[in-house]
């Protein structure tokens, strides 16, 4: 009877996710697939968690947001362009700073660049392709 139970737990609890998501958890980096990231999943690389998307709750400390975008054009090959943003609570809004510009970078290679500034800064959250403008409003209990 025990076994028949735990057995049934065991299906109950299984989350079925993309390989390469699971990939990506476990390997600590993004793989090449044919479907984006999905909104919301989160994986953590050198201890800095990478999560896909915009903050839900405002922010309360210093947080790193990278915009990766692939650019195509008819004669060229498609080209990758990153950029790199920090904003931190201040005062009554955010202070944002632009740390590094559109740039033409692999995704590999940007996201290796912005989880190394992420240690150097010791930031533990990097969002990925999050629309800066939609961040919730801070409120000045979420600053005190």
């Amino acid at each position: 009877m025990a076994a028949k139970n735990a057995e049934t737990c065991a299906e109950s609890q299984t989350v079925m996710l993309p390989l390469a998501i699971l990939d990506a958890a476990r390997d600590g980096h993004l793989t090449n697939r044919a479907q984006p990231m999905p909104k919301g999943s989160m994986f953590v690389r050198d201890g800095v968690r990478i999560i896909q998307g915009t903050p839900l709750a405002p922010l309360t400390r210093p947080t790193l947001f990278i915009r990766v975008l692939r650019v195509t054009s008819p004669d060229k090959p498609p080209k990758t362009r990153a950029s790199l943003w920090m904003a931190r609570p201040g005062g009554n809004d955010y202070v944002v700073k632009e740390l590094i510009p559109d740039m033409e970078l692999g995704p590999e290679d940007a996201l290796a660049k912005a989880v190394a500034i992420a240690k150097c800064g010791e930031i533990g959250e990097l969002y990925l392709n999050a629309d800066l403008e939609s961040i919730p409003t801070l409120s000045i209990s979420a600053v005190g």
